[in-house]
């Protein structure tokens, strides 16, 4: 079958409907199409009726040349619609992924509310309510994605007012630096590991090392398992 014919005859259609169905009739563009689609038609009866509804077209007058388009358009539409190929030549390879953590949206609205509330308002006793979400798993919950991202920052500045936090020299709850986060992060693998190990192996305060696996989660890269392990995902 001839697509390019008929290609050519779907642009002319597309001018023609954007610049009015009034100036089809005797289009010579369309004219200069339809000697070919009625030599095809001798071939192929298919091209036969297109060439029968391009003459109507041009034969038309203004009170029908809307109806003469819209049925050349269905019919063009129509046969280039079963033209169609879908896939591609060649062999199918496997896309490179990267494994991320299981979402999970069953976090009960028991748990769910309090952790909401806790990143998105202000106020004491806000931490105790994330560390203890953060332990059980919650983070993998994508409803508190965006607000846990959206609070990062926030909850920092919460973190410096707990009773009893590290604190530096400074009296500010030290941040993980970049040396801690590659160490924290090379001391994890495929197999779960304590956050007590992470702790002594790491050298680093366990504030950082509980905001290193909090971005590792909320990141998508960290699984949580019983009796607080953690591993890579």
């Amino acid at each position: 079958m001839s697509i390019p014919v008929l290609t050519q005859t779907y642009d002319e259609m597309r001018r023609l409907a954007i610049a009015g169905s009034v100036v089809a009739p005797g289009d010579f563009r369309l004219k200069r199409l339809a000697p070919q689609l009625e030599q095809l038609g001798q071939k192929a009866p298919v091209f036969a009726k297109v060439a029968e509804t391009v003459n109507r077209l041009l034969a038309s007058d203004e009170n029908s040349s809307a109806t003469a388009l819209l049925e050349l358009t269905a019919l063009v539409n129509a046969i280039l619609y079963t033209q169609g190929e879908t896939g591609v030549d060649g062999e199918l390879t496997p896309i490179k992924t990267i494994a991320i953590a299981r979402p999970a949206t069953q976090t009960s609205a028991r748990l769910l509310k309090p952790l909401q509330e806790a990143l998105t308002t202000t106020g004491g006793g806000r931490l105790e309510i994330i560390r203890d979400g953060y332990e059980r798993g919650a983070f993998r919950d994508f409803r508190l994605l965006a607000p846990a991202l959206a609070a990062l920052d926030d909850i920092g500045e919460a973190a410096r007012d707990q009773p009893g936090a590290e604190r530096d020299a400074e009296g500010c709850e030290p941040r993980p630096a970049g040396s801690d986060r590659e160490r924290i992060i090379a001391l994890l693998g495929p197999t779960p590991v304590s956050i007590d190990d992470l702790v002594r192996l790491s050298g680093s305060p366990p504030a950082v090392v509980r905001t290193v696996l909090l971005e590792l989660e909320i990141a998508g890269r960290l699984e949580r398992h019983g009796g607080s392990l953690v591993s890579l995902v």
